[in-house]
C-alpha cells in the first residue's frame, strides 16, 4: 500500500514496538 514511500515512520507507536494492536489477536502485554 505504501511501497516506495519516502518517509516510512511510525507515527503513533514508538520505533521499538513489537506487534499490530490493532489486529483482533493482539493480546497486550502484561505489566
Amino acid at each position: 500500500a505504501f511501497s516506495g514511500h519516502p518517509n516510512l515512520k511510525r507515527i503513533m507507536l514508538w520505533e521499538g514496538f513489537q506487534g499490530h494492536p490493532l489486529r483482533r489477536d493482539y493480546l497486550e502485554p502484561p505489566l
